[in-house]
């Protein structure tokens, strides 16, 4: 069943005015992110940054499945794969930023000197966030994205680890660089697997 049309711009179009933004900063993202992220939380029924889970239904609940309407409200759509059991909150916030952050192009050159991998930036936002993620579950969602991926494009898990962990962010000295288009595509969607703890189906779309 096709979704019906959402009028608004798409949440991910944010980002990218930011990081097309001449001295941006950390800050920056998060102040991006956030709305989104308080979105995601109020779906947990909890307002604080303590473990907590999200409907099945939202692990694909990411900027690029987000519009924002004209009366500020956001609204979810595309929502094509579902978690047979609740997906972490941190999971979603990471897998969201991360993607994010690879579909973004070139970027202006921030202010000072920031990490520029995009694991690093996406956890360094989750940080300001309130998402206080030891090393152990930062490579433990590494790890995962990558064994999705593994499931997705059929690519050996320890070179889809590396695809996760090594990209960086690549800043430009002048000019509007290259739009979110440019970045290679990545297969982002979630397929069926047994190994992570967490199955998936695709819903009805």
């Amino acid at each position: 069943m096709d979704e019906r049309y959402i009028p608004g711009e798409l949440y991910s179009d944010g980002l990218y005015r930011v990081l097309n933004s001449a001295g941006w900063k950390l800050e920056d993202l998060a102040r991006w992110a956030e709305p989104w992220v308080e979105y995601l939380r109020t779906s947990t029924g909890t307002s604080t940054s303590g473990p907590a889970f999200l409907p099945p239904e939202f692990l694909d609940c990411i900027p690029s499945n987000l519009v924002r309407r004209a009366d500020g409200a956001l609204m979810a759509f595309d929502l094509e794969w579902v978690a047979e059991e609740a997906p972490p909150l941190s999971y979603v916030v990471f897998r969201g930023l991360w993607a994010s952050l690879m579909s973004s192009g070139t970027c202006a050159k921030p202010a000072g000197r920031l990490p520029n991998r995009v694991v690093e930036v996406a956890f360094a936002v989750m940080h300001l966030l309130g998402f206080q993620v030891p090393s152990d579950e930062r490579e433990m969602m590494i790890r995962q994205e990558g064994r999705l991926q593994e499931a997705v494009r059929g690519i050996p898990i320890e070179q889809e680890i590396l695809n996760v962990r090594l990209p960086s962010l690549e800043f430009r000295d002048r000019g509007n660089g290259a739009g979110p288009g440019e970045r290679r595509p990545l297969e982002l969607q979630l397929f069926w697997t047994r190994a992570l703890g967490l199955n998936f189906t695709e819903s009805d779309s």
